[in-house]
């Protein structure tokens, strides 16, 4: 997990140098601006659910734990639903009040990652409860790979619109998910 984890993130920083060189500072302040209410809404609706799963998970019987598991996914796809709603309808305020109404793609791109990672983090906590880290170190690997690679790509396609250029990179954070 440790290992995985370390090449997610060592994609995900290599992933800022060419992103930074295609938009610009302008564009990833923009990309940069819609994260505090993506981060805000992820953390009401998910934060922590693969550690407080995974504890659940190793403590019950393998019938009790697969039960309270599709449970904890029920919940947390109508939470994390709720979640991408709440940020797909609230975009143009969020980007009105931010100063900068260019974010409003950026927030409809990337509201669905909010129901996924919901998702994602329950299925984590399911197998880490199973002793089992290799999925979430290989899901971890997979999302930043399909982001480096998708975002670039649709950065590239749209990079002379820096707002249609910040939206295909939220856009593959929602895919990668």
């Amino acid at each position: 997990l440790g290992a995985g984890t370390f090449f997610a993130k060592l994609l995900g920083a290599i992933y800022r140098i060419p992103l930074t060189a295609l938009i610009g500072g302008v564009g990833l302040g923009l990309y940069q601006m819609i994260f505090p209410v993506y981060t805000v809404l992820l953390d009401f609706s998910g934060a922590g659910v693969p550690n407080a799963l995974s504890k659940i998970i190793a403590e019950k019987s393998e019938q009790e734990g697969y039960g309270f598991f599709i449970t904890s996914v029920r919940f947390f796809a109508v939470i994390g639903l709720v979640g991408s709603l709440l940020m797909a309808c609230f975009a143009r305020p969020f980007s009105i009040l931010q100063g900068n109404k260019d974010a409003f793609l950026g927030y409809i791109t990337l509201a669905p990652a909010i129901f996924f990672v919901n998702l994602i983090s329950c299925y984590r906590g399911f197998f880490q409860g199973k002793m089992n880290m290799f999925p979430t170190a290989l899901s971890q690997i997979i999302e930043q790979t399909i982001k480096l690679v998708l975002g670039l790509v649709l950065v590239y396609i749209f990079v002379p619109d820096i707002k249609m250029a910040v939206a295909g990179a939220t856009l593959a954070i929602s895919v990668s998910e």
